[in-house]
């Protein structure tokens, strides 16, 4: 699971990756250092750095599989589904075992999805969750002992949970719906109380909105917390509830505010004075944009975007002095 930048244990986790680099620097043969430097980057979120790693792995030695399929789910993270599946396709051409893998299923049938082959997309998910270590029936020990088989890395709770969520998602484009309820039913039974729950809860909501029960979405929605790390994604759809199945811009708005309480950085600015702009306050989202503007001055774009909305509201001196900086 990708840490959280401002944990503790992603303090750790940097010490690591620098003893990481010192190994591998010393000795450059070494796949499985790169590699395990490649996870370290992955789960501190510097995806380009993992990725570049992943690439000297198979550069040396293009039937390492492990570094093929952590290639891929980075790519996967990153919602770059065609990429992820070129990948995958390189590596079963040099390694037939990576068919054996549920990431292989998962980036294929997202590929599907992609092209809107959803029925061939469900078929292949449906495999996948019947390989050990993905279904319910899935032990610790059956999905390591089937990776040190093939050869290949073992699933990942993220991408485990990843299987799950993608067949809902389908079923429910495919109008499947006591199907999606049946499959969510036991992803919540599989991942309630870990790192995945806040995934869940957010998918469990689009079961029922797609059920026409809009109240208890927005009450799962809310039960999402702001330790949670997947708080912001729940924000988000439930500003996106309130405002299109409510007509409630004020909670909508209010969405976006405990957003940047919970985390001010430049982006939940940004994010707010577009919400605020969305509901025609083009003066709070001026309020917004200056703060986003204060954490990080050097923004030419930012500075040009305040100069638009000052445009709109008619303080033509004041776009003039913000678009003479940007």
């Amino acid at each position: 699971e990708v840490l959280d930048p401002s944990s503790p244990r992603a303090l750790v986790l940097s010490k690591a990756a620098k003893l990481l680099q010192f190994v591998t620097k010393q000795v450059p043969g070494l796949l499985d250092g790169k590699l395990a430097l490649a996870h370290a980057r992955f789960i501190a979120c510097d995806f380009d750095a993992a990725l570049r790693s992943c690439a000297a792995c198979t550069k040396a030695d293009p039937t390492y599989a492990a570094a093929s399929l952590l290639q891929a789910q980075i790519l996967l993270r990153q919602e770059k589904d065609s990429q992820a599946h070129a990948i995958v396709e390189q590596a079963l051409a040099h390694n037939f075992a990576v068919r054996e893998s549920p990431l292989f299923h998962l980036v294929k049938a997202k590929v599907l999805q992609s092209q809107g082959e959803l029925q061939e997309a469900a078929k292949i998910l449906e495999v996948a969750m019947k390989l050990p270590g993905v279904g319910a029936q899935a032990k610790s020990t059956s999905a390591a002992d089937a990776a040190r088989r093939s050869g290949l890395p073992e699933l990942s709770l993220y991408d485990r949970c990843s299987i799950h969520l993608s067949l809902v998602e389908i079923y429910l484009a495919l109008g499947q719906l006591s199907e999606s309820a049946s499959l969510m039913k036991k992803a919540i039974f599989e991942f309630s109380g870990g790192a995945q729950e806040g995934r869940v809860t957010i998918a469990n909501a689009q079961v029922e909105i797609k059920k026409g029960d809009i109240e208890k979405a927005l009450t799962m929605l809310r039960s999402v917390s702001a330790e949670n790390p997947h708080y912001h994604a729940a924000r988000k759809q439930l500003a996106e509830l309130f405002l299109l199945h409510r007509n409630d811009r004020r909670q909508y708005a209010l969405c976006h505010e405990e957003l940047v309480k919970a985390n001010p950085t430049v982006h939940t600015y940004m994010m707010l004075g577009e919400a605020y702009m969305h509901i025609s306050e083009p003066h709070k989202a001026i309020g917004a944009f200056e703060r986003a503007s204060q954490i990080n001055p050097e923004d030419a774009a930012l500075a040009s975007r305040i100069g638009k909305v000052l445009i709109a509201t008619h303080e033509y001196a004041k776009a003039i002095e913000y678009y003479s900086t940007a």
